[in-house]
């Protein structure tokens, strides 16, 4: 009988495996072209510097799930702990924004990391919601520091303090009050 199409010998099929498995290895041992092993923070990012980061992550639309508050402390817990700096911090509340009351969350964070991996950090935020393809449509923005100050930055967080929807998360754990307010407003 005639087959049809393209016919592989055994050879051509083994030496396929190979290559693939050899491709594999090597992916799971080396940084491979796009850096997609590449550390995100701490003294195993190349080029790495103390970089403070203001991000916020929206729900579109709708209030974000409080759930994802204490998703993203853990996240960012995590990410402190692991760059082992003891420089490193990171301060988030959860706050109403002034033009249409949708709550969200807003952060600054201070970690060893790099420029380049301004998008890779996004989705790692991203991935640490557990969004998929889920209800809620999420927009997470970060950018670097660039003329804000740390302390400034800190209080303008903390505005919403002592409304009822506002929570607070700083690790190294630190005081949520008014002495950090009050700088802000100096």
């Amino acid at each position: 009988m005639k087959i049809n199409g393209w016919r592989r010998t055994l050879a051509q099929t083994l030496a396929d495996e190979d290559r693939l498995s050899e491709q594999s290895r090597m992916r799971a041992t080396n940084l491979n072209s796009r850096g997609s092993n590449l550390e995100l923070f701490g003294v195993d990012v190349p080029n790495h510097s103390l970089l403070e980061i203001s991000w916020y992550i929206v729900s579109m639309g709708t209030n974000a799930p409080l759930a994802w508050f204490d998703l993203i402390c853990t996240a960012w817990e995590n990410a402190i702990i692991k760059c082992g700096s003891p420089s490193s911090q990171v301060m988030m509340s959860y706050e109403r924004g002034e033009r249409k009351e949708y709550g969200h969350l807003q952060g600054i964070t201070r970690i060893m990391t790099h420029v380049s991996l301004k998008e890779r950090i996004r989705k790692w935020m991203r991935a640490a919601l557990l969004l998929g393809t889920s209800q809620y449509r999420a927009k997470v923005g970060l950018t670097f520091f660039t003329g804000q100050d740390w302390t400034y930055m800190g209080g303008y967080i903390q505005k919403d303090q002592g409304k009822p929807h506002y929570r607070f998360f700083a690790y190294p754990p630190m005081l949520d009050g008014p002495y950090v307010f009050s700088l802000a407003c100096k």
